[in-house]
């Protein structure tokens, strides 16, 4: 299958695929291998970008590596401490160490506002202006086939329902402010009969 991305490190790849309504993203690495496609609609704008890895092994370096420390500095000073007790300790730091490392990771996610259905990409020097624009491409896309969908005027669907539609592209940032504005009096034009006040529709008969 041709992908329109693909991205790649050591042990971790990433492919994605624009579809008719979203994107498919396929994923593997040395323990698993996932595949699923997101639609539009449940593909938000915001981007946030992360470094860091598995907080899990990286505490128990710090605290491995300090108790290593404290019985080295017990036994140099006279303590009763087994010789080679700090290098038993600090053979299992190095090991949590080589562990958060391999699962550190620079990302960038798009997602929703509350953080839903997030996408995540590897973020890399290299590829970054690429990675930029890919997901340019994907806004882009994205808001198209939602105005497309849902923000085309119709005097045969209800005033109630495109209003809603209208609404929904505002609080997904498909829409800005003003074009909400423009497109909502386009539709107040198209049913001069309804009256709104404060969220409430009138029709008169």
């Amino acid at each position: 299958m041709h992908y329109d991305f693909s991205q790649h490190k050591l042990f971790e790849k990433r492919w994605f695929k624009f579809t008719d309504d979203g994107l498919r993203v396929r994923y593997r690495s040395i323990m698993k291998t996932n595949e699923y496609e997101i639609k539009y609609e449940d593909i938000g704008n915001k981007i946030v970008d992360f470094s860091g890895g598995v907080r899990a092994w990286f505490i128990p370096t710090l605290i491995l590596s300090i108790v290593s420390g404290i019985l080295y500095i017990d036994r140099i000073n006279g303590g009763d401490v087994e010789n080679g007790a700090e290098f038993f300790y600090l053979s299992f730091a190095l090991v949590c160490l080589i562990l958060y490392i391999m699962t550190f990771k620079k990302a960038r996610y798009l997602s929703k506002s509350n953080n839903a259905n997030a996408i995540e990409f590897l973020r890399k020097k290299a590829t970054e202006k690429d990675l930029e624009n890919f997901i340019n491409q994907i806004l882009s896309r994205r808001k198209s086939f939602l105005i497309e969908r849902y923000g085309q005027l119709n005097r045969n669907i209800s005033y109630e329902s495109q209003y809603n539609n209208l609404k929904w592209l505002l609080d997904n940032n498909v829409l800005d402010q003003k074009s909400y504005e423009e497109k909502l009096a386009d539709l107040e034009e198209l049913f001069p009969a309804t009256t709104v006040i404060k969220g409430f529709t009138f029709g008169t008969n």
